[in-house]
């Protein structure tokens, strides 16, 4: 999806105030504050640098620097105060999207001296995966450590804190946030984590287990494991394909947007050694999308000789029993509601997605947190779960709706928006301040369609850009959007490295010819 490029975040429309000589509050924090605090707001605040200011760039660069001008000050006595007069705690469950761009977001915002939240981040993995670029993974676009740094190094500038662990239950805040006890999260290992305010951001996996044999059959397409996986699966079919020259037989169900740019990709690398059919259940591929990033994706999908199947019902994935078929047969069957049948080497599955919920998921409904049907906790206009004052939700993670009773799309580009929101009213909800309700602003959608080319949809007219330009937009916002500076510098060098190396690569081996 598309990154936020030029969208304002919360706190970045501070203006100067030429007539009293100073800087003046910005906008958001004149609407963040009573009308009485505004005016003393722009003359009385002092920022204190943070290392973490240094990781994000562009306008939010601009707007930290306008900030800081601003010599801003928050008082003690704005800060909502805990029972024992310790500093806050905030948990934030999950690493992804949602969950690492709030604690980030907390690490640079304003706090008052000595009044600094205590900030814990918890994943049951250590590193942080950039979904978006997993693909590149499979035709050696990126490194693994390009597309999945590790948590300790994106917040090493901060004092956030990082704990890997999964989470099994959580407690609410007495009193649905009203009370002076803690909230409590409970891990799988038996320990226990007290906070005062939390931030639910679990993510999504794929979902497996509505169909028969998909879980022990295929394989899904969402983590870092599930990449490196098919990139194995696949290097063994090429060296045994070497061997037999018979045809490598790569079917991927799903024909949302991942199955598409997973289906392109495979269909790239195997070139002439295989053959992939992408099947989806609806009259087309990538219903939700604009026609023209449709019709650019089938073009490209034909073109690398991908098969199309339409109005498939997958009703279960069988494997071969031993000695019931000629060993040239592929191995796994995928059978159609209609009777059909798909055989392939390897099943690739991106058809669903489902919410992480807690494993003692009866745990949460028994504290009174209000579940979708999916899981996904159902949040206010201001992204906090209905009836806990001090428990948000984002993401894959939570069920919001717009301002036209719309939900609320579970992609990367709201979780992106939703995570300046949520830090912001995490921060206002200690400091005793309005918090801000999220509105979401749909910039436009992009995808890959294989090593160099793409397909970009922008949001004003149907307008899509494809081929190599929209590649090389695409990879340009996702360096954008990458966690930190350090971070970006990586992946761009990366990107403009690997192709010259590639260059360099066939010079020598056609040399040795």
């Amino acid at each position: 999806m598309i990154a936020c490029l030029n969208r304002p975040r919360p706190e970045q429309l501070c203006r100067s105030s030429s007539k009293a000589g100073r800087a003046g509050p910005s906008a958001l924090e004149r609407r963040a504050l009573p009308c009485h605090d505004a005016g003393a707001l722009g003359s009385s605040l002092r920022v204190r640098s943070n290392p973490a200011t240094t990781q994000r760039r562009g306008c939010l660069s601009t707007t930290r620097r306008t900030v800081r001008r601003q010599t801003m000050r928050v008082t003690a006595e704005s800060t909502s105060s805990v029972a024992d007069g310790r500093n806050p705690r905030v948990c934030i469950l999950g690493g992804g999207f949602g969950g690492l761009y709030t604690a980030l977001r907390l690490s640079s915002l304003p706090w008052p001296e000595g009044a600094e939240p205590q900030v814990t981040l918890v994943d049951m993995n250590e590193n942080f995966v950039f979904k978006p670029l997993l693909y590149e993974l499979l035709n050696g676009g990126v490194e693994p450590h390009e597309v999945a740094p590790s948590y300790q190094d994106l917040l090493a500038s901060t004092k956030v804190s990082f704990r890997k662990a999964r989470v099994q239950a959580i407690e609410p805040v007495s009193g649905g946030g009203g009370g002076s006890d803690p909230g409590r999260v409970t891990l799988e290992d038996g320990e226990t984590m007290d906070y005062d305010w939390l931030v639910l951001a679990l993510g999504a996996q794929t979902k497996v287990s509505t169909v028969p044999g998909v879980k022990e059959h295929a394989l899904p397409f969402s983590t870092l494991a599930d990449a490196q996986e098919v990139d194995r699966r696949l290097s063994d079919l090429e060296a045994e394909h070497q061997q037999t020259a018979a045809p490598i037989q790569v079917a991927i169900v799903g024909g949302g947007v991942s199955g598409v740019e997973l289906a392109a990709t495979v269909a790239e690398r195997l070139g002439q050694k295989g053959t992939v059919q992408l099947l989806t259940s609806g009259p087309d591929i990538m219903l939700d999308n604009a026609a023209g990033q449709r019709e650019a994706a089938r073009k490209t999908l034909l073109a690398e000789g991908a098969e199309i199947l339409t109005e498939i019902r997958v009703s279960e994935v069988q494997a071969r029993e031993e000695g019931g078929a000629p060993s040239s047969t592929p191995p796994l069957t995928v059978q159609v509601q209609d009777g059909r049948s798909v055989q392939a080497h390897l099943v690739l599955w991106t058809a669903g997605q489902e919410p992480v919920v807690p494993s003692s998921s009866a745990a949460v409904g028994a504290y009174g947190l209000p579940l979708a049907a999916a899981g996904e906790a159902v949040v206010d206009p201001f992204m906090r779960v209905r009836r806990h004052r001090r428990i948000f939700a984002l993401g894959d993670a939570a069920y919001g709706v717009d301002a036209k009773g719309n939900r609320l799309p579970a992609t990367a580009q709201v979780a992106f928006q939703a995570a300046d929101y949520v830090g912001w009213n995490v921060w206002a909800s200690i400091n005793k301040r309005p918090l801000l309700p999220f509105k979401y602003q749909h910039l436009g959608d992009m995808m890959a369609l294989g090593a160099s080319a793409g397909a970009v949809a922008f949001p004003i007219g149907d307008i899509t850009l494809d081929g190599p330009a929209a590649s090389i937009l695409r990879k340009a916002a996702y360096v954008y959007r990458q966690p930190t500076v350090d971070q970006a510098v990586k992946v761009g060098l990366g990107f403009l490295t690997k192709p010259v190396f590639a260059v360099l690569g066939n010079l020598t081996s056609g040399k040795r010819d």
